[in-house]
């Protein structure tokens, strides 16, 4: 069985993405300890299979690569979720300590702060404090622009960043394209999907007769965690860059 793949991107160059960076490697490796601990749950069982039937090999060699356990399953699950909670924590870190940096330096992030604050204005509120008028609290800060970012922070990551369109939103907000991230919603959407189930719903399937949970393959589960920590690493890289070319011509 092999690993995950490994990280490329394994330390910031600016101090504002040193947080993130160190979440993105527990992430990886949590979520290769989860994958490590599917494939040795699968070798123990294949040998005591083995030793039930007296050492016939190439009928265990067949069982262990057959279906899996109740037990195996969760291990794949909590694998992905691993790598969905980190992806999560790690692009709130980023928001927290480098959007406020990009902002100074990126017009484009400077137009998108610009779009939040028209929108505020409009209604009146926001949605971090639905009693105080967006305007009025704004206007009685002892620092305009640093309550006008500190109200667009925790705009940005009062929910969760579980889904292709939440991911899009907080990318645009650094300036980059989703291109420039691969951020593929037809690839994405199905693994959020899964994850969904899986936290909401404990991947319950009621229209089966037997084994009332999804069966997940190990391939799959796989690519999918593998999909999000190289987001995840592709996003920090894109802000990490940023921020050090801004340095570069300071």
């Amino acid at each position: 069985m092999a690993d995950l793949k490994k990280l490329t991107y394994v330390k910031s160059f600016t101090k504002a993405c040193e947080k993130a960076c160190l979440i993105l490697k527990h992430t990886h490796e949590s979520s290769q300890a989860l994958f490590a601990a599917y494939g040795l749950a699968r070798a123990i069982r294949s040998i005591s299979k083995q030793k039930e039937t007296k050492g016939e090999g190439k009928k265990e060699i067949s069982m262990l690569r057959g279906m899996s356990t109740d037990e195996e399953q969760d291990l794949l699950r909590s694998m992905l979720v691993s790598a969905a909670s980190g992806l999560d924590a790690m692009t709130k870190q980023l928001i927290r300590e480098a959007l406020p940096i990009i902002i100074q330096i990126d017009k484009e992030a400077l137009v998108e702060l610009e779009k939040f604050v028209t929108r505020r204005l409009k209604d009146g509120t926001d949605d971090i404090s639905e009693r105080t008028p967006f305007l009025a609290r704004v206007l009685t800060a002892p620092s305009t622009q640093k309550q006008i970012i500190e109200d667009y922070i925790g705009y940005l990551t009062k929910g969760s960043l579980q889904s292709s369109d939440e991911l899009s939103r907080v990318t645009k907000a650094f300036g980059i394209s989703q291109k420039e991230v691969s951020i593929d919603h037809t690839k994405l959407r199905p693994i959020f999907e899964s994850r969904n189930r899986i936290i909401h719903e404990l991947d319950i399937n009621f229209n089966v007769k037997r084994r009332r949970r999804n069966l997940r393959s190990e391939g799959t589960m796989k690519s999918y965690t593998e999909t999000l920590i190289e987001l995840a690493e592709n996003i920090l890289k894109s802000v990490d860059s940023k921020l050090s070319k801004a340095k570069s011509h300071d």
